[in-house]
């Protein structure tokens, strides 16, 4: 199985996987449990990833040709910037600058 994230360019990120892997690892490493009764038996097991796809689906849907700029409940910084100004003319500049 697989998930399957859709940037914003159209394209498709496989955000994880998992694969249903049965007995065979367990029977070649020798991997068992104890069931109720007592009675030992291979486990069975899976494979799934996930973490480092998730970071990279993060940084495609935050950033820019400009940078990144993270959620406010993942940013390890918050930052409000608020302008003072006097006049118009004072905020013009101001916006041209924050913008530019």
């Amino acid at each position: 199985y697989c998930i399957e994230a859709l940037m914003q360019d159209g394209k498709a990120l496989q955000a994880g996987t998992s694969h249903f892997l049965g007995q065979n690892f367990a029977k070649a490493f020798d991997v068992k449990y104890a069931t109720k009764e007592g009675k030992e038996e291979y486990v069975w097991a899976t494979s799934w990833g996930v973490s480092t796809r998730l970071m990279g689906a993060l940084i495609m849907t935050h950033s820019d040709d400009n940078g990144l700029v993270l959620p406010p409940n993942l940013a390890p910084f918050q930052v409000v910037i608020v302008p003072i100004y006097r006049g118009e003319d004072e905020l013009k500049a101001i916006s041209e600058k924050v913008s530019g």
